[in-house]
């Protein structure tokens, strides 16, 4: 069920109904995969301030119903309806320890108690989230949707309880934060791990991206589609004379949730997905299903383990074996319409921490805060300050195969320094080309509408222009190696090729492409804000 029709619920039955799919922010709004109906107290209907502040709650304009709502808490401050529409906006904005603050006051709603366990679902506190959904439950009729939903997020409880005691070991080779929007076009994939893309649709109940993907060969694409108010996963073959009929994946891929972030990996047969299916630990969680071709259909998908599953939202997992690495997408611990890919180390197979790991050192692994990165000797991790888990304080530790890098969020963000120190470069300030769109190409930095954008075309030339410099010295390095007899003299040489390979990992060509999308993107909305103020000033005149 869509989010508009579970919102169209909340003005017709004085209640407010709590998202399974995307509106305004998401296709991936991970607290909110079933449908939840929360019995409020009576608002008189002429009261226009709140019957804006609703019709703006329903169209996902958070920001402007909370002011909306806020104006009438002036007057009635521990007004329960009122306090956990504000709980619910900020809530469904990511904005939790706000959103805390407000349900507080709307204990007497079933709704509220059941989004603070959602909160502290959030923070991994599930015991605490758990008696707040038993004490929800008990608050409605068994025939509620109230009820139901209670019991899945209690099942997904049960879950994620059962994945925190097998939590894996991840290497990150780098993270960026971005516009979920658009996340998927920052995967990148090479060639031969096929195409991702957004896939249009005549859906009006979704605003957040469908996506698609196709194969390497271009001969099938595998995506998603809402009908009926339900996202599923279809597929189509090229034909000679154009595509074939979508087709709905079976019932083991597509359930009464929603399905959605295909990825087919090279193999052609094992499939990942995201899914809102019973059983997720709290919306969108990452599956993998295999097709078998003696059963002739796919397998019963698996739960991915945590750190890649969580109680956010996770979502769109891409294997690229040509590179070695993986992509995933969460907006764990993130606010607004944003997420945070991760890159990874892809390993043939999984291997989680040691069983003395203690429950506290687990649980940090689970959430991101703590993670593996590569030696210092191998590739370089290229860090992106985040707005949202501010990084400045990072203890790094040398295990026998790895660091550990451990994030606190108490100061600001700062990048983190490369461990190998990289050829020494300068970026052109005039004289280069860089591509906004096919209209428009800069050649300085002062064509720059935006600081934002001009600071992440700084650090994509940087990243680059490394690159450049690092492939150059190794051509240079292989020449020499081939022109001389000295065996010595290889060694050294061998030694310094193996170096500067290592530094040219695909995490640096990755980061300089990721900021290059980051700069186009601002710059493109700089252009139109100035756009659109010199027609209003010209309309004015």
């Amino acid at each position: 069920m869509s989010k508009k029709t579970h919102i169209s619920l909340l003005i017709s039955l004085l209640s407010v109904l709590a998202y399974g799919s995307p509106k305004k922010a998401q296709p991936d709004e991970k607290a909110d995969a079933a449908p939840i109906v929360t019995e409020t107290v009576s608002t008189p209907q002429t009261d226009k301030t709140i019957s804006k502040a609703d019709s703006l709650y329903k169209a996902g304009n958070y920001k402007e119903a909370i002011k909306l709502y806020k104006e009438k808490l002036y007057d009635d401050p521990h007004n329960p309806r009122t306090n956990y529409m504000v709980g619910a906006c900020l809530f469904y904005a990511n904005e939790i320890s706000e959103a805390d603050y407000y349900l507080s006051d709307a204990q007497e709603l079933p709704g509220a108690v059941f989004m603070k366990g959602d909160i502290y679902a959030k923070q991994y506190e599930f015991g605490q989230a758990a008696a707040y959904y038993e004490r929800a439950s008990r608050m409605v009729s068994q025939k509620s949707f109230l009820y139901d939903a209670c019991a899945r997020r209690l099942q997904g409880i049960e879950n994620a309880r059962k994945l925190l005691k097998s939590v894996e070991r991840v290497i990150i080779l780098d993270s960026v934060t971005v516009d979920k929007k658009y996340f998927f076009s920052l995967y990148a994939l090479s060639d031969n791990a096929g195409i991702l893309y957004e896939h249009k649709s005549n859906s009006t109940d979704y605003s957040a991206p469908f996506t698609g993907y196709m194969t390497q060969r271009e001969d099938r694409k595998i995506y998603s589609e809402s009908t009926d108010g339900q996202c599923d996963i279809y597929v189509q073959d090229k034909l000679i004379d154009g595509w074939s009929k979508g087709r709905k994946l079976p019932d083991e891929i597509n359930t009464p949730g929603d399905e959605n972030f295909p990825f087919l990996q090279e193999d052609g047969i094992t499939l990942y997905f995201g899914s809102t299916r019973h059983g997720s630990i709290g919306g969108y969680d990452i599956f993998v299903s295999r097709y078998s071709s003696d059963n002739s259909g796919y397998m019963s998908p698996l739960q991915i383990s945590m750190p890649f599953n969580s109680p956010w939202n996770d979502y769109l997992m891409a294997i690229d074996e040509n590179k070695g690495i993986g992509f995933w997408a969460t907006d764990r611990f993130i606010s607004g319409d944003s997420v945070k890919i991760y890159t990874f180390k892809a390993e043939s197979q999984s291997v989680f921490l040691p069983a003395n790991t203690s429950d506290a050192e687990r649980l940090q692994y689970a959430k991101l805060r703590k993670f593996f990165i590569p030696q210092p000797d191998t590739v370089p991790v290229i860090a992106e300050p985040d707005s949202v888990i501010h990084r400045n304080d990072t203890d790094t530790t040398t295990t026998a195969n790895d660091s550990v890098k451990t994030e606190k969020t108490d100061t600001v963000a700062t990048p983190q320094e490369e461990k190998i120190k990289p050829q020494e470069v300068s970026i052109q300030t005039t004289g280069f080309e860089f591509k906004i769109t096919d209209e428009i190409t800069y050649t300085k930095l002062d064509d720059f509408l935006s600081g934002e954008a001009k600071a992440y075309y700084q650090q994509g030339a940087r990243l680059q222009a490394e690159r450049n410099a690092n492939i150059e010295m190794l051509d240079k390095l292989r020449a020499q190696y081939a022109s001389t007899d000295n065996a010595t003299e290889k060694k050294k040489i061998s030694t310094e090729i193996l170096k500067i390979e290592r530094r040219l990992g695909t995490s640096t060509k990755i980061a300089y492409e990721n900021y290059f999308k980051l700069s186009r993107n601002n710059e493109i909305k700089a252009i139109n804000n100035k756009r659109k103020q010199e027609l209003l000033k010209k309309q004015q005149q």
